[in-house]
């Protein structure tokens, strides 16, 4: 295994014989070492980047693409990871590629070297110039660079190991709130952390509720102190208004119930209908949020709407003498029940089912919730064996896990009314509503047969698409294949064809993902002229 030097660099010494390391090393104008020096940034040998089966370095976007072009106009490697054995590869900017020699240096390992003549690197950067005007602008909030001055360094909340950002005085957060957080930033004392990590942080403030910030991002780490930046501000900002203004503080363990003048309910109910065509779920979010008959009984449909129109209501979905209780506020889910319960889907079994804690540690959490009247939640995180971020993920995972049920039923009704609390002892732990009609669909899609799809979809495989990459927010949650999938598809205009065929080992994924990327709205589809 890679160990680090004393200079920081990075000294691999699994390969055995050093003729191939000198050989590529020698074909690629440079000297053999056994010494690679990584950037500190890439966080070791797990963040490696990958190549794919035609050899091409995979990444994400311009950005990623620009920023490993200046890594090696500045005379560095690049380590990545390959299923096939590599001997060369590239690195493609458009219609621009840059050749790469690869040298092995260890199981599926390899070092890539740029070419000795600079002259196809500079004109690949050359070529992405345009990124620094279109994406600076969009960084003006960032913590490295604030518009405003900092705090001062006494008077930044502590954060802790769980992701807990603790203040001192209402004060300081207000001060914190009005410095950074309307900046969309969050300043705090405590150990370094790797740029670019996300986490979920706890906001908890003196005489008033505790704030919940979900994918906050590690943006600068120095002197002991981290800044992160906040994506979805707007979904934040009326909470972070009401912990500032004069009377509005509280503690009342009732995070996340309406505390406003209610809008008007919804009162509504269908007979649910199952998966629609494709076509219908390519217009998702072209329905108006306030018509729930549009969506034609479709269940993601429907929650769609009611997510987006941002009232508060309690939806009831229920089949054969299953129901599924959702909770909706200010287009999140807030809460999901399922009855009759099913087994192994209470918070402490799940968390021994992800090896956070053992069975002996949660029978004494449960005798002690039953001693105490407790929930077993709180119990758990003042035993300090799991930390506050480790239960929040597991209590949303259980969210999701509950509200994808009904994708699996073809029959079954549907009954959307007006907000009632749920029967909830705790902070309720929001979700917000792209992520929740992100998995839906996931899900729902899972249903789908190839020759179903390529059936629907024949009349439009010629059809031009087009991926508008500035939709394609965080908050959907995306994994990184399929964010890989999109973003390869924004480099160019593209036939429908074209773009499902990015995914050939799987094809049928790739027009799951079609399906998801136009049903949220980032991919476009029009006649070909």
């Amino acid at each position: 295994a890679p160990a680090a030097s004393s200079s920081g660099a990075v000294e691999d010494h699994s390969p055995s014989d050093g003729a191939p390391l000198e050989e590529a090393a020698g074909a690629a104008g440079r000297s053999p070492s056994a010494t690679i020096d990584l950037n500190p940034g890439f966080g070791g040998w797990d963040a490696w980047l990958t190549v794919d089966a035609h050899g091409q370095v995979e990444t994400k976007n311009d950005l990623e693409r620009l920023s490993l072009l200046l890594w090696m106009r500045a005379g560095r490697p690049l380590v990545v990871s390959a299923e096939s054995a590599l001997s060369r590869s590239e690195l493609r900017v458009g219609e621009l590629s840059v050749p790469l020699v690869a040298i092995p240096v260890g199981d599926q390992a390899y070092v890539l070297h740029p070419p000795a003549e600079t002259e196809t690197l500079d004109t690949a950067i050359r070529t992405l110039r345009t990124v620094f005007d279109s994406l600076f602008p969009s960084l003006a909030p960032v913590v490295a660079a604030p518009t405003v001055a900092l705090p001062d360094p006494d008077d930044l909340p502590e954060l802790h190991a769980d992701g807990s950002v603790h203040f001192r005085t209402h004060a300081q957060f207000v001060h914190q709130a009005k410095v950074n957080l309307i900046n969309g930033a969050v300043m705090a004392r405590g150990t370094p952390l790797r740029r670019g990590t996300v986490m979920t942080l706890l906001l908890v403030v003196p005489e008033a509720d505790d704030l919940d910030i979900q994918s906050a991002e590690v943006a600068f780490s120095d002197d002991g102190k981290v800044g992160f930046s906040i994506p979805d501000l707007d979904h934040f900002r009326a909470r972070i208004d009401a912990r500032i203004a004069p009377g509005q503080t509280r503690k009342s363990g009732t995070e996340g119930r309406p505390r406003r003048v209610p809008k008007p309910a919804f009162e509504f109910e269908a007979v649910l209908s199952g998966l629609p065509d494709a076509q219908s779920i390519m217009m998702l979010r072209r329905g108006v949020t306030d018509d729930l008959r549009s969506a034609r009984g479709w269940y993601i449909g429907i929650m769609d709407r009611v997510l987006r129109s941002g009232r508060d209501a309690q939806c009831r979905v229920s089949h054969d003498g299953d129901q599924v209780k959702i909770w909706v506020h200010d287009g999140r889910v807030v809460a999901v029940e399922r009855i009759p319960p099913p087994e192994k889907d209470r918070l402490g079994e799940r968390l021994i089912a992800s090896r956070i804690i053992d069975v002996a540690a949660l029978d004494e959490a449960l005798e002690e919730a039953r001693r105490a009247r407790r929930p077993v939640g709180q119990v758990i995180l003042a035993s300090g064996l799991v930390s506050r971020a480790a239960v929040h993920r597991e209590l949303r995972k259980q969210i999701l896990d509950r509200l994808v049920v009904p994708c699996d039923w073809t029959a079954g009704e549907i009954r959307v009314s007006g907000w009632s609390d749920p029967p909830v002892n705790a902070d309720l732990l929001p979700v917000n509503g792209d992520a929740v009609v992100t998995s839906l669909l996931r899900k729902q899609l899972q249903q789908t047969r190839l020759a179903d799809l390529r059936e629907e979809l024949a009349p439009l495989l010629s059809h031009q698409t087009t991926v508008d990459a500035s939709k394609i927010l965080e908050s959907y949650r995306l994994t990184d294949r399929e964010q890989r999938f999109f973003l390869r598809g924004a480099d160019a205009r593209c036939s429908l064809a074209t773009l499902v065929s990015q995914e050939r080992a799987r094809p049928l994924e790739g027009y799951r993902l079609m399906l998801i990327g136009a049903a949220l709205g980032f991919i476009s589809i029009t006649p070909k002229r």
